[in-house]
């Protein structure tokens, strides 16, 4: 049984080419991975991302050309509270940092949201770490919902521009 992918947010345009680049939840098969309890949160689920490298070309379905990144062993994952070999680590949101870096954030099912950074345009991260309020702050309290990110642009008058959850 093959494992269930969402991509649930908007792809970032990426790299000297401008190639799109998106995350996404992997579930993992019941086949590799029984969920431990009768609930679908704690069904393992770690955070992976994708580079489509031709989209722009038009290919037919078949010519299609993706790179994988951050996939199986590496993916990102966040165990689950009482069942540390499971991960509940989903949907990623993206943006790019002014520095260039990629800044992550995911849902969890730890009580808080994770993030991740990539400093080369997402083909490596770095360990998931809790969202705190601030730098050695207290941790940001959130229940499993989704993490929206958007850049706002530098736009400080309470608008979203540019959001792809608030056109």
């Amino acid at each position: 049984m093959p494992p269930n992918l969402l991509c649930w947010q908007k792809p970032l345009r990426l790299g000297k080419d401008g190639e799109y680049f998106a995350g996404f939840t992997r579930w993992t098969s019941f086949a590799v991975r029984m969920n431990p309890t009768k609930s679908w949160i704690s069904a393992d689920a770690r955070c992976e991302f994708m580079r489509f490298e031709n989209v722009d070309d038009n290919p037919e379905v078949q010519g299609l050309k993706l790179s994988w990144f951050a996939a199986n062993e590496k993916a990102l994952a966040v165990p689950f509270p009482g069942y540390p070999e499971v991960s509940a680590c989903q949907e990623p949101s993206l943006v790019k940092l002014p520095d260039g870096r990629l800044f992550c954030v995911m849902r969890t099912a730890s009580g808080s949201p994770f993030w991740s950074v990539s400093a080369d345009l997402g083909e490596t991260w770095s360990q998931p770490h809790r969202l705190l309020r601030k730098d050695g702050g207290e941790q940001l309290r959130h229940p499993l919902s989704p993490c929206p990110i958007c850049d706002v642009g530098g736009n400080t008058a309470g608008k979203w521009p540019l959001c792809p959850l608030h056109p």
